[in-house]
């Protein structure tokens, strides 16, 4: 019988967890093949983020659409832990728009070794009057990142709401701006900004009683563990998927429950060479 056949499309780049992808399929018995080879239907396509108009982007959303199966890795959204990085895999997209196979099943996210270390309670009689906002790179794409005017529409709605009570949805004194550095987004009101480039994103959420975020699933994720309220601005985001609403009251009794099911989405480059996130996103 022949081997199945599974084309990777990611780079061959320490950056990128591509040895233990193909360790991982050769594992499950796939013949792999390296590079823009054009997939049959039944073959399985690998690839990393898909940004739109990219060549893994039309590549996936074809494979998909001719009943194909597409996998797509990306950077892990819970931080290292304990010195272990891991990766994010979804089914036919990733972060929102592909399917995760989550599991309600507390059994993974116990296996995490977390707790002791980065969960921390939320502290809703917080009187920091910062809000964190994180500047992501900015693209006429929407679907994928985030509006070039989005930092600007954060400020000006927190700028109206600054003489409401302090239990309001957005209420602050001091605004800090996050700007991604490899792709920098500014506003275009910097006055009386604070920008963040020096200090790690965990100093910055701890000070902070709310984040917000246009889509980025590390930075909300994060968020959560310190026990910083995040506001996501996107309609498609991973832990919608999951449960999350932008309601800190409903947060803090859902948080656990979240994570839970969040678990099933990250794995180890262990995991990844034993074939594991392939036999949960393909399983029937």
């Amino acid at each position: 019988m022949k081997p199945k056949l599974a084309i990777i499309y990611i780079r061959q780049q320490d950056l990128y967890p591509w040895k233990s992808i193909q360790s991982g399929l050769e594992s499950l018995g796939y013949q792999v093949k390296f590079g823009l080879h054009k997939p049959k239907d039944d073959d399985l396509l690998i690839t990393w983020t898909p940004w739109k108009g990219t060549a893994s982007h039309r590549q996936g959303e074809l494979h998909k659409a001719n009943g194909g199966k597409w996998i797509v890795f990306e950077n892990g959204y819970i931080p290292d832990i304990h010195g272990v990085k891991y990766w994010a895999a979804g089914l036919n997209g990733y972060n929102g728009w592909g399917d995760h196979k989550v599991k309600d099943d507390p059994s993974r996210w116990d296996k995490f070794c977390i707790l002791d270390a980065s969960w921390k309670p939320f502290d809703t009689t917080a009187i920091q009057n910062d809000a964190l906002i994180i500047g992501q790179f900015g693209h006429r794409d929407t679907r994928y990142s985030m509006p070039k005017d989005w930092p600007d529409t954060i400020i000006n709605r927190l700028l109206g709401d600054r003489l409401k009570p302090r239990n309001t949805f957005y209420s602050a004194v001091n605004f800090i701006y996050r700007p991604k550095p490899s792709r920098p987004v500014f506003p275009k009101n910097m006055e009386g900004l604070e920008i963040s480039i020096q200090n790690t994103i965990g100093k910055d959420l701890i000070r902070c009683f709310k984040c917000f975020t246009w889509n980025s699933p590390s930075v909300a994720v994060h968020s959560l563990l310190v026990g910083t309220p995040v506001h996501i601005s996107s309609s498609n985001h991973i832990l919608f998927d999951l449960g999350y609403q932008n309601n800190t009251e409903l947060l803090i009794d859902n948080r656990q429950k979240i994570f839970e099911k969040l678990a099933w989405t990250q794995w180890s480059a262990t995991e990844i060479c034993q074939g594991k996130p392939f036999m949960h996103l393909l399983e029937e």
